[in-house]
């Protein structure tokens, strides 16, 4: 309703729900929080692209700076990542382990595991064996996606070899290296995904400064071009033109790695433009 009365006020408010998003992935949280806020934000990108295709809204410039503090305060994939399995440790493990009245960090909440009997051998054990991953996995995860690379960075170390578990040859340390390295491969298939996903917000994230940007100065080849990458997507979105619109597309990589029709966003140039 307010996208009709007032979109200049739903357009700026979109911003804040996309900060939002971003900011569930801040603070070494969890995947899954991460991925909340990554469906927040990408609903928020979404109305904000359907008010520019009908809006041409006030205060422009500053809508394209808003966007361009958005872009390069994307999250870090890698921390987060790299946090997910201590937090699921001390959730389905270490609570479990500990007394009633241990108060695990952040306080107790309903997910926390009720302590385990020591007599329940398949339990006991498999708390101990996530504790092992989880001190192991994220040494695993930050060399093939330190917190500071991008999202095509974070792609690639998943896609390559990850480095092997390291062991001293003891009976024990070869079957905690067996465990945690069939445990990870499964988990690196689950993170280049999710990689993938957020990738495809944030190409669609600047598919929404594209088309601030076509509205502004109409649809230079050349301007788009500069806008069509950011340090954090480490790569430029595809944009092919026609004669009176583009379509933007996340990377290849953020493409055919999924079966589904990948996100495409196709934004009209006004007629100012020079297609």
């Amino acid at each position: 309703q307010l996208a009709i009365s007032d979109p200049q006020a739903a357009l700026w408010m979109l911003l804040d729900v996309i900060r939002l998003g971003q900011d569930h992935a801040r603070g070494r949280t969890d995947l899954m929080l991460a991925m909340i806020g990554t469906a927040i934000a990408s609903g928020a990108v979404e109305h904000a692209h359907a008010i520019l295709d009908t809006t041409k809204p006030a205060k422009l410039d500053e809508l394209a700076a808003a966007l361009e503090v958005l872009l390069a305060s994307e999250p870090s994939f890698g921390e987060v990542a790299a946090s997910d399995t201590p937090r699921v440790a001390i959730d389905f493990a270490l609570s479990g382990l500990e007394p009633d009245s241990w108060v695990p960090p952040g306080g107790k909440r309903k997910q926390h595991a009720q302590p385990i009997d020591a007599s329940d051998p398949d339990r006991y054990g498999g708390a101990m064996q996530l504790m092992a991953f989880s001190r192991l996995a994220p040494l695993k995860i930050a060399h093939a996606c330190p917190a500071d690379a991008s999202l095509g960075g974070c792609f690639n170390g998943f896609t390559r070899p990850a480095i092997p578990v390291p062991s001293d040859g003891t009976p024990r340390s070869l079957v905690q290296q067996a465990l945690v390295e069939a445990t990870m491969s499964q988990l690196v298939f689950t993170l280049r995904d999710y990689v993938v996903k957020r990738a495809q917000h944030h190409s669609d994230l600047i598919a929404l400064r594209l088309h601030v940007e076509a509205m502004r100065h109409g649809c230079d080849r050349r301007a788009l071009t500069e806008l069509a990458t950011t340090p954090a997507l480490g790569d430029a979105v595809q944009v092919t033109y026609a004669a009176d619109a583009f379509v933007v597309r996340p990377p290849a990589w953020a493409t055919s790695a999924i079966p589904a029709e990948p996100l495409t966003r196709r934004i009209a140039c006004p007629p100012t433009g020079t297609p």
